[in-house]
């Protein structure tokens, strides 16, 4: 078989060493491979989305190094630019790249890519800013992305006349760099593998996991996924289901950071009121799916602000209810309004808006509340887990589930949360839910190993800096940290350069 794998950026780790791993995997099963790297061919990447040559020089002899002792006549090393042509520079330069808004750079569309959520996705991701200002520098920015999406689009097509792959492997396939090359092969018929890291402690510890034809990010292959993973062991499934649930209450490590670590167990608000319809309100962090397409779009409320403006809108209407908005942990340190406007939305004494940092349990508050409105975050499953009536108003994996009531209009969602004397829905799914998220669904490195190390400053431990196996000379260590801080100083900038709307 011959395998393609198309890797951009050796600087994001472990996910370099991911792609290696699978590559010396696929070459001793007696697989030709083809590596192709970006060369600094790209117009930039997720890594160094205001490209920087010394970055780019930094990326180009990591892989070569790295990349150099594996070669041979079924293992090749290439670069983008191998395959470039007259006909690419023309594709691009008439490309239409006009927009002036986030909305209308979502509907641009290249040869059947969506590169305008692909270059929006990227965008949100290194500034968390759902919103932005389009000034010259913001359209510049999002214009450079989208370049890159459509240049990675139209590239394919001379990969594939060239490789004729059997298989293609990429990471993510979320970003400009790599959504384009999902897409091409997609309709081409020809299997693509998507590999993922999920950490398996909070400690530099990493699985890989293969999504085949899909973006890790689809919903409809998640059912499938937890149903795949339940049927293969269904008593020790269920086992590792329940200890999800057990973990998150415990606040202990189950599968992402533990944002009740620093709350006060059975805390509730001193607002509290037992004789009330007390409707307890869990958003998301918004931005971590805003850009991955229409699969995520909420079809009732164009933003969960609009959603929860809606209900708190209502509260006059019915007396006896009190609302809590219980905001995500992880907006703690975001600064746009779709995180700070929620406070201003308190203006009512029956409204109680509980901050990101607060010490409120949310637990307590599960479990005390009548009904729980979720927008998609993993409390909505753990709320359904504790037997809790739940009303999902935004997109999430676990929508279609039927363990959450789903309205269908903003009439049908109010009879929900206000009037109706819900029954918790408590099915299978549930538990299948949290066995996924705890299954031991990935694999350990075989042959390059991409757990991570850190390295001690000043008696400081900086993040993950670099990889057990990774090919470095010791001053290349210190190299990789300065280009980590140098990808931290690109966002940075670009959250300082570009205001919200």
């Amino acid at each position: 078989m011959k395998i393609v794998i198309i890797d951009a950026n050796s600087t994001m780790i472990p996910h370099m060493g991911v792609m290696i791993d699978e590559a010396i995997a696929a070459s001793k099963e007696g697989h030709e491979i083809t590596y192709i790297t970006c060369g600094a061919y790209l117009d930039n990447c997720y890594g160094s989305p205001l490209k920087n040559n010394l970055c780019c020089q930094v990326c180009i002899k990591g892989y070569s190094r790295n990349l150099a002792p594996l070669e041979s006549d079924t293992f090749r090393h290439k670069v983008l630019a191998n395959y470039h042509t007259a006909e690419i520079d023309a594709d691009i330069t008439e490309f239409d790249y006009e927009f002036s808004s986030t909305e209308q750079l979502k509907e641009k569309f290249f040869n059947g890519t969506d590169v305008g959520y692909a270059a929006l996705s990227s965008f949100i991701s290194n500034t968390r800013n759902m919103n932005p200002l389009m000034t010259g520098f913001t359209k510049k920015v999002l214009t450079t992305m989208l370049k890159t999406a459509v240049r990675m689009s139209r590239v394919c097509v001379e990969i594939e006349k060239a490789e004729r792959p059997d298989k293609v492997i990429i990471f993510n396939g979320r970003m400009p760099e790599t959504r384009p090359i999902l897409r091409h092969f997609q309709k081409k018929g020809i299997p693509v593998d998507i590999m993922e890291v999920v950490p398996k402690d909070l400690n530099g510890g990493f699985r890989k996991f293969v999504f085949k034809n899909s973006l890790p990010h689809s919903i409809e292959y998640f059912r499938k996924q937890i149903d795949d993973l339940w049927d293969a062991d269904p008593v020790k499934a269920r086992e590792r289901g329940e200890s999800f649930f057990q973990n998150r209450r415990k606040a202990e490590f189950a599968g992402d950071k533990i944002y009740t670590k620093d709350q006060t167990p059975d805390l509730l608000p001193n607002s509290w009121n037992k004789e009330a319809r007390n409707i307890v309100i869990f958003n998301s962090s918004e931005d971590e799916f805003a850009a991955i397409g229409a699969e995520w779009e909420n079809k009732l409320f164009a933003s969960q602000i609009e959603g929860i403006e809606y209900i708190f809108n209502l509260v006059d209407k019915y007396p006896n209810s009190n609302i809590y908005l219980r905001v995500h942990p992880n907006l703690k340190k975001i600064r746009y309004k779709y995180h700070t406007n929620l406070y201003g939305l308190k203006n009512h004494p029956r409204i109680h808006v509980i901050p990101s940092d607060s010490k409120v349990s949310t637990y307590a508050m599960v479990d005390a509340a009548n009904v729980v409105v979720s927008f998609g975050t993993s409390v909505g499953v753990e709320a359904a887990y504790a037997h809790k009536p739940v009303v999902l108003l935004g997109s999430s994996f676990y929508k279609g589930l039927g363990f959450c009531h789903e309205p269908k209009t903003k009439t049908q969602a109010e009879d929900f949360i206000f009037t109706e004397e819900l029954e918790p829905l408590v099915n299978e799914n549930i538990v299948k839910y949290g066995n996924y998220i705890m299954s031991d669904k990935g694999m350990d490195y075989a042959h390059y190993n991409f757990n991570c190390k850190r390295i001690e400053i000043l008696g400081r431990k900086t993040p993950n800096a670099y990889m057990e196996d990774q090919e470095l000379a010791p001053f290349e260590k210190y190299l990789i940290v300065a280009m980590r801080a140098w990808r931290y100083l690109q966002r940075v900038i670009l959250k300082w350069r570009i205001p919200e709307a």
